[in-house]
C-alpha cells in the first residue's frame, strides 16, 4: 500500500513538473508569435510609409511638370488627382478582395509557424 501512495505521489509530482514546463513552452510560444507579428507589422509599415513619401513627392513633381505644360497648376493638379482616383476606382473594382486575402495569409502564417 505504501509503494502505491509513493508511486501515487510521484506522479502527481511529475505531473505538476509538466504542467509548469507545458504552461511555460505556451508562454515562450505566444510571446515569439507576438515578436514575429510585431516585426511583420513594423516593417510592413515602414515600407508603407516609404512608398507613400516616394507616391507624394513624386506626385508633386509630376503635377507641377504637367501644370508647367499646360501652362495652368490647377489643371495639372486636376490631372494628377483624377488619375489616382481611376486608380482608386480600378483597385475597388478588381483587386480589394486579392489584397485583403493576401495579408490575412501573411498574417495566419506567421501566427501558424
Amino acid at each position: 500500500m505504501e509503494k502505491n501512495r509513493n508511486a501515487i505521489g510521484d506522479f502527481t509530482e511529475e505531473l505538476k513538473s509538466y504542467a509548469e514546463i507545458k504552461s511555460e513552452d505556451i508562454k515562450l510560444a505566444a510571446i515569439e508569435k507576438t515578436a514575429l507579428l510585431s516585426a511583420f507589422i513594423s516593417s510592413s509599415l515602414i515600407v508603407f510609409l516609404i512608398l507613400s513619401l516616394f507616391l507624394v513627392t513624386g506626385s508633386l513633381a509630376l503635377f507641377l511638370w504637367i501644370g508647367k505644360l499646360v501652362n495652368n497648376y490647377a489643371l495639372g493638379m486636376g490631372i494628377v488627382c483624377s488619375f489616382f482616383l481611376m486608380l482608386l476606382f480600378i483597385y475597388l473594382a478588381f483587386f480589394k478582395k486579392s489584397f485583403r486575402k493576401y495579408f490575412a495569409n501573411k498574417i495566419v502564417s506567421v501566427l501558424a509557424n
